[in-house]
């Protein structure tokens, strides 16, 4: 019994407690958080959505910035400032997320430098306005699996010049244009739809319901998984009808 008790007295150890961070721990810290905050903004409404836009567009440092949503918001139409090569991933939380158009003109517009990618749990909804959900003025747009535009009274995604639409996923569909171009009106640019992703015919123009290209290339049956869209490359072996 002698020879357990003192075994057991042995194997106990002292506590011993943390050491206090130190000054530059604490600045390194913080500076991280502040990192965090500035590259990967988690907004839970229109007021916090704003405000990420803001400082991102006051930011003058290239990289990659992703803005997360925690829910569904009204947001006025956004206009990225093309001061530094940015790429800007927008995407919902681990739900379904919705972004409707609170103006009168596109919900995005994406100029020359400009990045924006339309990455899981995001749909933006035009909200029946007489204006294009994502203006691709130079810029590029991409659109991943889970994503989704509708809802525009004009049309879903016009390219203007030099601009840049890949589809790599995600859903296009009820919206509509007076003339041309229902779902995707290709003005200046290229799009490029891979065996992903659908722009349907729920989607509505006179000419190129589903999609047009200002080369008269016109598609108005649905192009789903399977079917790839290219604006450069003529007829049926473009997607073209």
């Amino acid at each position: 019994m002698v020879r357990s008790a003192v075994a057991v007295a042995q194997t106990e150890q002292p506590e011993t407690k943390a050491a206090a961070p130190t000054v530059q721990q604490e600045q390194e810290q913080r500076a991280a958080e502040a990192a965090a905050a500035r590259y990967n903004p988690v907004v839970r409404d229109a007021a916090a959505f704003a405000q990420a836009i803001s400082a991102l567009n006051s930011e003058r440092t290239g990289g990659t910035y992703t803005i997360t949503l925690t829910g569904s918001i009204n947001a006025d139409p956004v206009v990225f400032t093309s001061n530094a090569a940015k790429t800007i991933i927008l995407k919902g939380d681990d739900n379904p997320r919705t972004m409707r158009n609170n103006g009168s003109r596109a919900l995005f517009t994406v100029p020359s430098g400009i990045t924006l990618v339309l990455d899981n749990n995001i749909s933006l909804n035009g909200n029946d306005k007489q204006a294009v959900i994502v203006a691709v003025d130079g810029g590029t747009l991409i659109m991943k699996t889970g994503s989704a535009l509708y809802g525009a009274g004009k049309n879903g995604v016009s390219l203007n010049n030099r601009a840049s639409f890949t589809m790599q996923g995600g859903d296009i569909g009820d919206n509509s244009a007076n003339e041309k171009g229902g779902g995707v009106c290709v003005a200046s640019g290229t799009l490029s739809k891979r065996n992903r992703g659908t722009i349907d015919d729920t989607n509505s123009a006179r000419e190129g319901k589903v999609a047009y290209v200002y080369s008269s290339r016109q598609r108005n049956t649905t192009a789903g998984p399977g079917v790839t869209l290219n604006s450069n490359i003529a007829g049926g072996s473009g997607g073209w009808e």
